[in-house]
């Protein structure tokens, strides 16, 4: 991996499970022209079935394996100039450091957040990307599958929108639409959709606009949590 100005770029993945996609993920980051830093967080339930890190990668353990708490735990490790947060199946797509990096040459941008596809492909997971993208256009929200990047030091000075076990990716949009421009990438990150498969595309897509509104309208965030990762399902 080739040094580009000490310019870093940190990655943040967090693995609450095993990811058939962490080797792809691994390979993908360290293709980068770019220095980049890579930070696992991992629940500690599973770090034994974690691979050793390469030089550039480190490992945090952590107990509390909700989504806002753990990204918080690997901001506090970034020194890039960029954070990027990745869900452990999403794949970046090639070169997108220079993505990345050519977008935010414009000091008006604080973040963004890439376009969206799905390894398999289904009507209705179109419908739902279609979706996706205009409640971005309409409110500038990013849902936290499509790689959301954000320049690092505003961010950690304001690092309490992480603090919640939920809905840390509605939060981080509209801190970032208050902070400066955000915009969506044209090239694409591809996410799996093993849950629509496994436990029905009518069941995840009620979860995530149940979950939406009730943030909307004040619902506790861990309650929220709770339903939306219930103990006894693996989703």
């Amino acid at each position: 991996m080739e040094t580009s100005n000490n310019y870093i770029i940190s990655v943040i993945v967090t693995i609450h499970k095993t990811s058939i996609f962490l080797k792809d993920i691994r390979k993908t980051i360290n293709a980068a022209s770019t220095s980049v830093e890579v930070i696992y967080v991992i629940d500690e339930k599973i770090k034994d079935m974690i691979i050793k890190p390469n030089q550039n990668e480190q490992i945090v353990i952590v107990k509390n394996v909700s989504r806002g708490f753990t990204l918080a735990e690997g901001l506090k490790k970034a020194r890039g100039e960029i954070v990027v947060f990745l869900h452990s199946d999403t794949l970046l797509p090639s070169g997108w450091d220079v993505i990345i990096r050519n977008v935010m040459k414009d000091k008006k941008v604080i973040g963004g957040g890439f376009s969206l596809q799905f390894e398999k492909e289904h009507f209705f997971l179109t419908i739902l990307i279609l979706f996706s993208n205009l409640l971005f256009y309409l409110s500038r929200e990013l849902w936290g599958d499509r790689a959301i990047f954000v320049r690092s030091k505003q961010l950690k000075s304001n690092i309490s929108v992480l603090s919640v076990p939920i809905m840390e990716d509605v939060r981080v949009s509209y801190w970032m639409k208050k902070n400066g421009t955000v915009v969506l990438l044209k090239s694409k990150v591809t996410t799996s959709s093993e849950t629509f498969f496994k436990y029905g595309f009518i069941h995840n897509t009620i979860r995530i606009i149940k979950a939406r509104i009730w943030y909307l309208v004040g619902h506790d965030p861990q309650k929220i949590y709770d339903y939306y990762y219930p103990k006894n399902k693996l989703l």
